[in-house]
């Protein structure tokens, strides 16, 4: 019995209806520049001449679109964690290589080998592969 929107991007297509009713008439949040009460339904002013009427109070669409809002700021930083990845933690492979750079170091020293950073950089690639 829940009215759940459709949210893609900036837009948000709100249902009028519950799931449970089958096929129902649907209002977009996008572009919706002013609502207005109108003796038992509400007035959906959109950019440009459009009007639509709905069978609901101004109460419950005010509601409706401020709670699908949250909704939609929520799914954004969903996706915007997911296209950046943290960069304060380094990635395993990033773990994996600085310990084997450490290591190579140690046994170097150890056997009094001397090494350019760069034989050591190509080694650690040759063993992890190309980054």
């Amino acid at each position: 019995m829940h009215k759940l929107p459709v949210i893609h991007g900036a837009a948000i297509l709100m249902p009028l209806g519950t799931a449970k009713r089958g096929t129902t008439s649907w209002y977009n949040r996008h572009y919706l520049a002013h609502i207005e009460d109108q003796s038992f339904m509400t007035a959906l002013i959109y950019d440009g001449p459009i009007t639509v009427r709905v069978d609901a109070s101004k109460r419950i669409v005010t509601r409706q679109l401020a709670k699908a809002g949250q909704l939609q700021l929520a799914v954004q930083e969903h996706h915007r964690r997911r296209a950046v990845p943290n960069q304060s933690s380094p990635t395993v492979l990033d773990a994996d290589q600085a310990m084997m750079k450490s290591y190579t170091d140690q046994v170097l020293k150890h056997y009094g080998i001397l090494a350019l950073p760069g034989e050591i950089s190509w080694l650690t690639r040759q063993f992890f592969g190309k980054l």
